[in-house]
């Protein structure tokens, strides 16, 4: 018996190794084995939606883990680490706005199918399939940045 640590941020109690074979039996992973750790990355993950009402929030409270912005929020709140935007033509605006921004230190996202040089695409199933800037940077959130809590604001 032993411990081991994920590299997802999950610790498996009880785990078996064949000497011989080197093969990790990890036995039935059901939810209930999985525990959390801390994990490298931030705890809470901030996912800011592109409201004027959220503004005044924005501009006190202090920047803390990885944040995403979706569409212009990066205009209010400059501390922000990913741009998420889901319509194309809010994309091509969003690029001539900072295309003159020497020292832009965001990550900017757009849907599948709609990758630029600036914007990276989030690939998705169509089941799953984001209808707006917010959930898909949710989805983001989960999928890519591998969040494992998330606070929307």
């Amino acid at each position: 018996k032993g411990f081991l640590s994920h590299s997802l941020g999950y610790s498996i109690p009880n785990f078996r190794v064949n000497v011989k074979k080197k093969i990790k039996y990890l036995g039935p992973l059901l939810p209930n084995r999985l525990t959390p750790i801390t994990p490298h990355w931030p705890f809470i993950m901030k996912i800011w939606f592109n409201h004027p009402d959220v503004k005044n929030l924005a501009i006190t409270l202090p920047k803390t883990g990885v944040e995403l912005g979706c569409n212009w929020f990066y205009t209010i709140r400059p501390e922000i680490d990913h741009v998420v935007s889901y319509d194309p033509n809010t994309r091509d605006q969003i690029t001539a706005d900072t295309k003159d921004t020497k020292n832009t230190f965001y990550t900017f996202w757009t849907k599948n199918g709609h990758r630029t040089d600036q914007f990276q695409e989030v690939c998705y199933p169509a089941r799953v399939r984001p209808e707006d800037s917010g959930t898909l940077a949710v989805y983001l959130a989960i999928k890519y940045l591998k969040a494992k809590e998330i606070l929307l604001l």
